[in-house]
């Protein structure tokens, strides 16, 4: 068994709620797991955020919480790493990243767990069934957009086009749930909300964490080392 990272609901709370007001802030939180109990509360969740994470093995689902203090237009992207051979940030192509495309489900209020015997798929039914909004995509091979890098010098991402929404929020407690229907793993990129507030402090920021994201953007490894995209599929 793979060892995980572990980090107590609480303590992401503290962390993020100490957070200012970034435009897009990225961040880089790795899988906890398939317990809504194990996921992550985003602090000031109306402002926007570019969280990079994955599905480290068949089956994950992450879960995302935030709470907005007033209505609010609500945004749900979720995107996949661009990798092609030349690339700075990826000496190899992957190509497998094309047709991962993760679906994000858009919940009122918190996440429910999953019953005794309840099988996972019936479990993502039911998580279906609730949910606001499907944000997913079904791109075929070769028709699949792209989204070149931002207009940033800090930010040296470009990634395939997936799913997104966009909807009226009123206040309330929210979670988006993130799963690959097919089972697959890899890396991903969850765009959450829209307000974006750019200053000083958020340029530091940026330096600091892109760095830290940057060397496994494009690793088949993933973020975490572990995952095991199909060989094949990675060349």
């Amino acid at each position: 068994m793979k060892t995980r990272f572990f980090i107590p609901l609480i303590m992401s709370t503290l962390l993020f709620l100490t957070l200012p007001a970034w435009a897009h802030v990225p961040m880089l939180l790795p899988s906890l797991g398939n317990s809504a109990l194990a996921g992550y509360f985003i602090g000031q969740g109306e402002i926007s955020r570019a969280i990079f994470s994955e599905l480290s093995e068949s089956n994950d689902i992450a879960f995302y919480t935030f709470s907005l203090p007033t209505k609010t237009r609500g945004a749900v992207n979720i995107l996949t790493p661009l990798c092609e051979k030349g690339d700075p940030l990826s000496p190899q192509s992957i190509p497998y990243y094309e047709t991962f495309q993760p679906t994000a489900l858009l919940l009122e209020g918190s996440a429910p767990l999953i019953e005794t015997r309840e099988s996972h798929a019936n479990y993502l039914s039911r998580l279906r069934s609730m949910a606001l909004q499907i944000v997913s995509s079904n791109y075929p091979s070769g028709l699949r957009p792209k989204m070149p890098k931002a207009e940033n010098e800090h930010s040296p991402f470009s990634y395939w086009v997936g799913g997104k929404s966009k909807r009226e929020l009123p206040p309330g407690l929210y979670t988006v749930v993130v799963y690959d229907a097919q089972g697959k793993v890899g890396n991903y990129v969850l765009g959450l909300q829209q307000a974006e507030v750019w200053n000083p402090v958020i340029t530091d920021y940026v330096k600091a964490i892109v760095p830290k994201i940057t060397p496994h953007f494009c690793d088949p490894a993933g973020f975490s080392g572990t995952l095991h995209l199909p060989v094949e599929r990675v060349r």
